[in-house]
């Protein structure tokens, strides 16, 4: 009788241990799903989850702003802080000017400078990081973010960068950014129509006097012989000489003449 209580004692503890690690099991289990998208810090309280690919990206770009890569990464970039995604902002801009190296001193927080380099770096810098996040998942991307560069990057030879070219960039891609399009390739194609309405007549690139139109034209050298006729009752010198005659407007006889056969030119 004393053998057999104890066993049916000895048994009601093995089910108690058994139904103990059962519960102590379900409730490891959903904490474990609770706490998984996350860490638990000291406090026992769960912190966000970490994005690796955002960790990632911040290693490759160690020189640009995070929060301005994270908002690329949740589709929250807003286009008109470009000038900020950029490496070692300072307040000098350098230009070209008249053949001499001019730096200007400039405000990044106010404007993007009379020219497109400010744009053009930070929308390298953008593409990089757009395409790294979203590249995958649109291959074709990279190509219609590189065309559309190209496009604005032609637009600002013909047209004002600060009154047309610019404000065309910024507003397209601001709108793109409001629907949440950036990462569609088929989006970024520039249509005549929009181009329009920021560049026409209006606002084309100002000439400056000293940089006439005319200078792209060749110009070519003076007659060396100017009391000789332009034409074919004379022998042209110039294709006698080891450099030969390359202009257009000649109308003289071509023909090789022996060394010492040509007759001096009239005075």
């Amino acid at each position: 009788m004393a053998i057999e209580q104890a066993n049916a004692e000895a048994l009601r503890a093995r089910q108690d241990r058994i139904a103990e690690a059962e519960i102590e099991a379900i409730r490891n289990s959903r904490y474990a799903e609770v706490t998984e998208p996350g860490n638990t810090d000291n406090s026992g309280e769960i912190s966000p989850p970490i994005d690796n690919a955002l960790q990632g990206l911040y290693k490759k770009f160690p020189g640009l702003k995070r929060d301005l890569i994270k908002t690329i990464r949740y589709s929250k970039f807003i286009p008109r802080m470009l000038f900020k995604l950029r490496y070692a902002q300072g307040t000098q801009e350098v230009l070209i000017q008249d053949g001499k190296i001019e730096v200007v001193a400039k405000d990044y927080l106010k404007d993007y400078g009379r020219t497109s380099a400010i744009w053009t770096e930070g929308f390298v810098n953008y593409v990089a990081i757009l395409v790294e996040f979203f590249g995958a998942e649109f291959p074709g991307l990279h190509i219609a973010l590189s065309r559309f560069m190209l496009d604005i990057i032609e637009l600002e030879k013909i047209y004002d960068w600060q009154s047309a070219v610019l404000p065309l960039a910024l507003q397209f891609h601001e709108e793109l950014a409001d629907y949440g399009l950036c990462s569609d390739p088929s989006r970024w194609t520039l249509d005549r129509q929009y181009v329009d309405r920021f560049c026409n007549a209006t606002r084309l690139k100002t000439v400056h006097s000293n940089q006439p139109l005319a200078d792209k034209v060749p110009k070519w050298p003076s007659r060396r012989y100017p009391n000789e006729p332009n034409d074919s009752s004379v022998i042209c010198r110039k294709w006698n000489t080891p450099e030969s005659c390359h202009w257009p407007g000649c109308k003289r006889r071509h023909e090789k003449v022996p060394a010492g056969h040509l007759q001096a030119p009239p005075k």
